[in-house]
């Protein structure tokens, strides 16, 4: 799992776009990290567009195993995105959660808007059109989501354009049951 801060001006407006599908993501400057973590490379990039609809988000993950949520309460411990989304970074109140995911039988999105971390359940993809598409070729989760302004309590675009974003890629390569997942994980004591 990582997670990173950045400032930057990066989003471009996508006038005449109506979903994600309409823009030409290899135009847009991308954020990109990259983590080795016990020999295994995670690389993911983000780019992103808006109009006074929607911010359109497109989060491409490389990674070597996909491992589909199984459990939809526990969403964030599956190859998934959390996705924290601040229109007013001086009032915490506007900070708004979401968790997408890839399910055997679609994509699931969560929403939680209380910044302690409660849940508030499941949003329809009526509400946020999103895709999640595995290319396993290319070992490649390639995320797009359009969220309306009003999902974050806005009318219409942030008139300063300043939107604050975390991303944080979650990983799994196997089942708990599996003997060698724990082992992935740093041991600590507290005494």
């Amino acid at each position: 799992v990582f997670s990173a801060q950045v400032d930057f001006n990066g989003a471009v407006q996508a006038s005449g776009a109506t979903s994600t599908e309409d823009i030409d993501w290899q135009e847009i400057t991308g954020i990109r990290r990259q983590i080795t973590d016990k020999g295994e490379l995670i690389d993911a990039e983000a780019r992103f567009a808006w109009d006074d609809q929607n911010l359109y988000m497109y989060v491409a993950v490389q990674d070597d195993v996909h491992y589909p949520c199984e459990d939809i309460t526990e969403l964030w411990d599956w190859d998934s995105l959390q996705i924290g989304l601040a229109p007013d970074r001086s009032d915490n109140d506007k900070y708004f959660v979401y968790s997408i995911g890839l399910l055997e039988d679609g994509v699931l999105i969560l929403v939680d808007n209380d910044t302690i971390g409660g849940k508030s359940g499941e949003l329809p993809l009526s509400q946020m059109p999103s895709t999640v598409v595995r290319e396993e070729d290319s070992q490649t989760t390639v995320y797009q989501m359009t969220i309306p302004w009003s999902l974050l309590g806005l009318t219409a675009a942030p008139q300063a354009g300043d939107v604050g974003v975390e991303i944080v890629v979650h990983d799994r390569d196997a089942s708990l049951s599996d003997p060698n997942e724990p082992g992935r994980w740093e041991s600590y004591y507290m005494e």
